[in-house]
């Protein structure tokens, strides 16, 4: 048997708890119409009997199966987690990614049922239950949306854990649907939206960020910011990006040598080296240039932190104009290249 000793002592564990209260037959879906068992079985039918369960050697399959000659057997809670949580860290895999999204949805309409200790055909205080989320379901299904930019989706999910009792907003939840309200700004495919359109998803997230702390007790950083101030400033919109970060980011406080093995709690929701290239960016952006050099000399004097060969390069493009794709000058290059061979020849 494939698995090794582990599975063969699982299997051994699980058979020792079956004992003489089963029924011995794990079909339990032996009744008439009338919902009575007394042609298969007599009239001698133990009200105490339960079907025996069929053991899965994978977890997260539920034991229970009664019509396992029929269909195959339901997932458990840990069962749906394992599936979504696969499929939404595939790459490059947006049908599988879509796949996660359905599997999500899909706990919503699959039930359970709970009986009370009797026979499933003879219970009558058997309830219809439904397969509880947690923060690994949700968590998932927001990584999801983030890859495929489905900005609105990832809001409902936000919004149904915030409303429900039972789930907490974490962390990992807030990043995911940055990720998709910024992912779902762009749409590359869609070039027909307007400007409110494009920045609809942008403006929600802002509100939402803007109670994080006082609502879930997360708090914010850069991690936060960025991108989104980042996300305003490809659409234009610099004075927003502008007051996001100097608003809700405080300012980074310079370490000094002898104090650099130390912590400082103040820096943990404090400006960073991208925080400070965003803000002269922008300035540079407005071609504001008193305000780009005032940003500058913050960053270096202040905080103590030096642009690197990245942040230079962006800032000399913007103030350049040069926005050509890598497309385009590929084309460019190979346009030249071909005049060159045909005027050697």
């Amino acid at each position: 048997m494939s698995g090794g000793p582990a599975q063969i002592f699982a299997m051994a564990r699980k058979m020792l708890v079956w004992d003489e209260g089963y029924q011995g037959n794990n079909d339990s879906s032996f009744s008439n119409n009338d919902g009575s068992d007394s042609d298969k079985y007599g009239d001698d039918v133990d009200d105490n009997m339960m079907p025996l369960p069929r053991w899965h050697p994978i977890a997260g399959i539920s034991d229970e199966n009664p019509s396992f000659r029929k269909k195959p057997p339901a997932m458990n809670s840990m069962g749906y987690a394992g599936s979504i949580r696969r499929n939404s860290r595939k790459r490059n895999s947006p049908s599988m990614w879509n796949y996660a999204l359905r599997t999500y949805r899909r706990m919503d309409a699959t039930t359970a049922i709970k009986y009370n200790g009797k026979s499933k055909a003879l219970s009558k205080s058997s309830k219809t239950l439904k397969i509880p989320k947690k923060a690994i379901h949700h968590e998932s299904a927001l990584v999801a949306c983030s890859k495929l930019g489905l900005w609105q989706d990832a809001l409902d999910i936000y919004t149904s854990v915030e409303s429900s009792k039972k789930s907490t907003i974490t962390n990992h939840m807030v990043l995911a649907l940055i990720k998709a309200c910024v992912r779902g700004s762009k749409q590359k495919g869609k070039s027909d939206l307007t400007l409110a359109q494009r920045r609809e998803p942008l403006d929600r997230l802002r509100d939402i960020l803007m109670e994080l702390e006082s609502k879930h007790y997360i708090k914010l950083d850069a991690t936060h910011i960025n991108p989104l101030a980042a996300a305003y400033q490809s659409l234009s919109l610099t004075e927003e990006s502008a007051f996001l970060i100097k608003n809700m980011l405080e300012n980074h406080t310079d370490m000094q040598d002898e104090d650099k093995s130390r912590l400082y709690l103040s820096n943990l929701n404090a400006k960073d080296l991208s925080s400070y290239s965003l803000l002269v960016k922008g300035h540079v952006q407005k071609g504001d240039w008193i305000q780009a050099v005032e940003a500058l000399d913050d960053m270096t004097s202040s905080a103590g932190l030096y642009p690197n060969s990245r942040n230079l390069n962006s800032w000399n493009e913007i103030s350049n104009g040069k926005r050509k794709k890598f497309s385009n000058q590929k084309g460019q290059f190979n346009k030249r290249r071909d005049s060159y061979f045909q005027d050697t020849f």
